[in-house]
């Protein structure tokens, strides 16, 4: 499925309008036609600002029902059911992908946010920013097994490739709980400090750990640096300047590039993993979140 990504022009308005209507995003409101131009003549007079869009060769084959914000969501290592979790309802949500139904919801705490499966398919971990809960939930039974207090505003759940940790990041508490999942214990609370940066600038959310449990990579927000942290003693190894308010990241396949997202300069840095060092910054559309890489 050839995808090409460019400017958006005013052209592309009303089907820009006609996805938003069709995706419920805001109980399915959108603006009107006139209300959009408006918008999209104020974006192109602010320098540094860009409307994308992707021209993508195919067709939406379909949609997954859930609830009225969704926000993570992760696979069983199986390809389904699907787990999102959906803040305004205090809910994890099961969609088997093969019948497009919710098969499971699982009542959680305030506000829940991130969603980490272990790799054996058989926990569930939902975050809850509010409760500042790791809620670990029975993926056969769909009831929560037990409830870890972790630092405040929980945003991210990370399990490492064996399985043997839980890596949870607080986004105000500025920490990492490492946990146990055995024993559902956390084994350390990760802290961070970078010279001439506010300690309320550090804001850890996306975490992602090398497959040889070596070392696990945290992103810290508006410190606008990726913490290296040496995953067998526990401690910060380095940090590595990137853009501001990196967000999430995700590694390619091989593990060789770590690409971040920066979501107030608007750019992806790539981090050359195996020497540490970033190597590169490319600049994309605007406040970019979330990253993924495609296995092939």
């Amino acid at each position: 499925m050839p995808l090409q990504i460019r400017d958006a022009t005013e052209s592309d308005l009303p089907a820009i309008l006609r996805i938003l209507a069709e995706s419920g995003i805001d109980g399915g409101e959108s603006f009107t036609l006139d209300e959009a131009r408006d918008h999209f003549a104020l974006i192109r007079t602010r320098p540094g600002f860009r409307f994308l869009v992707a021209d993508i060769d195919g067709e939406i084959v379909g949609t997954l029902p859930s609830g009225p914000d969704p926000e993570q969501l992760n696979m069983h290592p199986s390809g389904s059911p699907v787990y999102v979790a959906n803040e305004d309802d205090s809910l994890a949500t099961a969609i088997d992908l093969e019948e497009r139904k919710v098969v499971a919801e699982v009542p959680v705490g305030v506000e829940p946010e991130g969603v980490g499966v272990s790799p054996d398919g058989k926990t569930l971990i939902v975050t809850s920013e509010t409760s500042n809960m790791a809620h670990f939930i029975d993926t056969d039974s769909y009831q929560v097994v037990d409830n870890v207090l972790v630092g405040s505003r929980p945003r991210y759940a990370e399990f490492t490739a064996d399985g043997s940790q839980l890596w949870v990041t607080s986004e105000v508490a500025g920490t990492v709980s490492v946990i146990d999942p055995k024993t559902r214990k956390i084994i350390k609370t990760i802290g961070f400090e970078i010279p001439g940066v506010k300690p309320e600038s550090m804001q850890p959310v996306g975490v992602r750990i090398l497959k040889d449990g070596s070392k696990a990579f945290v992103a810290l927000g508006p410190a606008n640096h990726v913490a290296v942290i040496d995953a067998k003693k526990l401690e910060v190894e380095k940090y590595l300047l990137v853009g501001q308010r990196v967000w999430q990241l995700a590694f390619t396949p091989d593990e060789k590039l770590l690409f971040t997202t920066n979501g107030n300069s608007n750019d992806v840095s790539v981090i050359d993993v195996p020497n540490l060092k970033v190597v590169k910054s490319m600049p994309v559309g605007m406040a970019p979140w979330g990253v993924t890489i495609s296995q092939n």
